[in-house]
């Protein structure tokens, strides 16, 4: 199920379990997405020194 088939779900729920969902995702934790993993910053690392010279280039 995607996120909206999800959201639209949520929609044709009475007011009053809509106001327990809305209550459930309240007590939450806020998402952290500014976390990069190591292996995906190592990549993102080797790839940028792999080809600097071209990414000054496309950055002139």
């Amino acid at each position: 199920m995607t996120a909206s088939e999800v959201i639209e779900t949520i929609k044709t729920l009475p007011a009053n379990e809509q106001a327990e969902v809305a209550e459930y995702l309240r007590t939450l934790p806020d998402p952290v997405g500014d976390e990069i993993s190591p292996e995906i910053e190592k990549l993102a690392e080797e790839t940028f020194d792999q080809y600097d010279g071209l990414f000054k280039k496309l950055a002139q």
